[in-house]
C-alpha cells in the first residue's frame, strides 16, 4: 500500500495534534501497512495515514482524488462503530488538513476530529 518512505518530517509536525486527542501508538511502515498513528480515545480509536502532498488546497472531493491509495488502504479495515479513519495530509510547509475516510469519500474535519462546515468557506483553507 505504501510508495516510498514514510512522510517523517510530517509525523513529527503532526505528533502534538495526536496527544491531543488521545493516547498515540506509532505503527512502523511497512509494505502493506495502511496506517501511521492509532489514536486511542474515550470511547474512539482511530487510525491514521499521513500523507505528504504538494497540492493540499482544494474540495474534499479533489484531495479524494490524491489521496486515493491512502484511503483505499484505511478502507480495507474492517469498520466498527468505535473506530475511525483519518488522512492527515501536510505539506512542505508544515500546513495540514484532516479527513475522515468513509465508504462514500472524504469529509474535512478539524484537528478535534470534528466535521467541518463547508458551507463555511472553510472547504479549501489548510489548518495550522
Amino acid at each position: 500500500m505504501s510508495r516510498g518512505p514514510p512522510p517523517k518530517k510530517a509525523i513529527e509536525f503532526a505528533i502534538p495534534f495526536a496527544h491531543a486527542r488521545g493516547f498515540v501508538i506509532f505503527s512502523r511502515r511497512q509494505r502493506e501497512s495502511v496506517c501511521d498513528l492509532i489514536i486511542l480515545g474515550a470511547g474512539r480509536t482511530t487510525i491514521v495515514r499521513m500523507a505528504r502532498t504538494k497540492h493540499l488546497r482544494g474540495s474534499p472531493a479533489e484531495m479524494e482524488t490524491q489521496l486515493a491509495g491512502a484511503a483505499a488502504g484505511l478502507r480495507t479495515i474492517p469498520p466498527d462503530p468505535g473506530r475511525a479513519f483519518e488522512i492527515w495530509a501536510c505539506n512542505y510547509y508544515r500546513s495540514i488538513r484532516f479527513f475522515r475516510v468513509g465508504r462514500a469519500g472524504l469529509v474535512e474535519i478539524d484537528r478535534d476530529g470534528k466535521p467541518i462546515d463547508s458551507r463555511e468557506g472553510t472547504g479549501g483553507t489548510p489548518h495550522t
